[in-house]
């Protein structure tokens, strides 16, 4: 039998890619047991309830169900970055898919860096525990060798799912940002941006996602609204909704494990306008690109598009390999 551990996992583009993940097993038909998070109850009903179960996001008791369960299982797929606490006779995958753990911004807080640290070093030291990380890109195969993970032992296996688009041939000459309110997504300095392109009376629509629990963030936005800049805070909405009524993306983030955002908002016909990292061009070839800790770099490219230069489309170089990661499981 399979285990899927995916504890920890309960929102954003992680659970995007888990439901898929979770739809594929399903379909191939695979003996599977799964481990979802305590905060998903209420999804997944379509699997039989003696093969799912729902977790906290405890450390001790998903030790304790290692401890308790571990022998029944012939391959664990770890869904939530974190191998095991405990070495299994299973042959064991890990999807590590959380860059911020071992590289974050320098524009993250001291309680941050802190978390962040002791989580990687956690990471690192049950790395023992699984026979390969899977990761989406070579950039985090870098990453994790840098934290003494032998390369042989990372396999680069890249999915993604998206779903039908709304689009149509009205959309708007407007920016969209797709993202939760975490530091490293960078929307001090894009709101900043928007700032200096109205100081040269400029007023392009932005139009963002960020959740009323990033209140600070959610009250700045509303104070640039206020100073008469066309940024428009939508909450928790449909994501394609919006990829489907605006023709750019504007994508800031400082890390990235994958950038799933970028792989959807091509997939739905907007063109990209991203940081000048590697992770962007991982997985498109962008339209425009920009230096993320400068504001004034992100308000230069927004503003060559306002002016209409001929610039290319955006496309997508990265390849959907969920096949191959249901395949090492069978």
């Amino acid at each position: 039998m399979i285990l899927l551990d995916a504890v920890y996992i309960n929102n954003s583009g992680g659970k995007v890619l888990l439901d898929y993940l979770v739809a594929e097993i399903s379909s191939a038909g695979l003996d599977c047991f799964y481990l979802f998070d305590a905060r998903c109850i209420g999804d997944y009903g379509f699997i039989a309830e003696d093969r799912r179960t729902f977790m906290k996001g405890s450390l001790i008791e998903r030790h304790r169900f290692y401890k308790q369960h571990g022998k029944r299982f012939d391959k664990v797929l770890c869904f939530g970055n974190l191998p095991p606490t405990v070495r299994l006779k299973a042959k064991v995958f890990t999807y590590f898919h959380n860059v911020s753990l071992f590289s974050y911004p320098a524009n993250y807080g001291f309680k941050e860096k802190t978390l962040k640290k002791i989580k990687g070093k956690l990471i690192t030291f049950l790395s023992g525990n699984t026979d390969y990380f899977i990761v989406q890109t070579n950039e985090v195969k870098a990453l994790l060798q840098q934290q003494g993970v032998n390369a042989g032992k990372v396999i680069v296996a890249p999915f993604y799912h998206v779903a039908g688009c709304n689009g149509n041939g009205s959309r708007r000459e407007s920016f969209v940002f797709i993202s939760n309110g975490n530091t490293h997504k960078n929307h001090k300095n894009l709101l900043q941006a928007w700032r200096m392109l109205a100081e040269k009376s400029m007023f392009p629509e932005l139009h963002l996602t960020v959740t009323d629990n990033y209140g600070e963030l959610v009250n700045t936005i509303e104070e640039y609204r206020k100073d008469g800049l066309k940024v428009v805070n939508h909450g928790f909405v449909n994501a394609y909704d919006l990829y489907g009524q605006h023709k750019y993306l504007v994508y800031p983030s400082l890390c990235e494990s994958f950038g799933l955002g970028l792989i959807e908002a091509v997939k739905c016909g907007c063109d990209v306008v991203a940081s000048d990292l590697p992770y962007v061009f991982e997985v498109v070839n962008p339209t425009l690109v920009f230096d993320p800790m400068e504001p004034r770099s992100i308000a230069d490219s927004i503003e060559k598009i306002l002016k209409g230069d001929q610039l290319k489309s955006t496309t997508l170089v990265v390849e959907n390999k969920i096949k191959e990661i249901v395949d090492y499981l069978k």
